[in-house]
């Protein structure tokens, strides 16, 4: 008699930790989905947005070659006013002062 009372004692106390393991992992798992589901749409997101950019880009480009003479001709009279200066400071000769007689 004495056995078999252990034996239910052990199979009840089994029986009740794996419930209640079973309810933590469900619990888990739970969270988990809700996390990967908030991930999902993360990367849905940052997938749109880099077709964006990509298209942004393209038009970007598109416009620099229909525009490229444009901002040549831009970046060309900057760097010659720039370059024209640095060659006006880089020419002048010191002054020297001569000894009177």
């Amino acid at each position: 008699m004495n056995d078999l009372l252990h034996a239910n004692i052990f199979f009840f106390i089994t029986s009740v930790a794996t419930v209640l393991i079973a309810m933590l992992v469900s619990v888990v798992l739970f969270y988990i989905a809700r996390i990967m589901r908030d991930i999902s749409g993360i990367v849905r997101k940052i997938n749109s947005v880099s077709d964006d950019l990509e298209q942004d880009f393209q038009d970007l480009r598109r416009e620099i070659k229909n525009e490229g003479t444009k901002v040549r001709t831009i970046v060309d009279v900057a760097l010659g006013f720039f370059l024209s200066r640095v060659q006006k400071r880089t020419t002048r000769k010191p002054k020297t002062e001569e000894p009177l007689q």
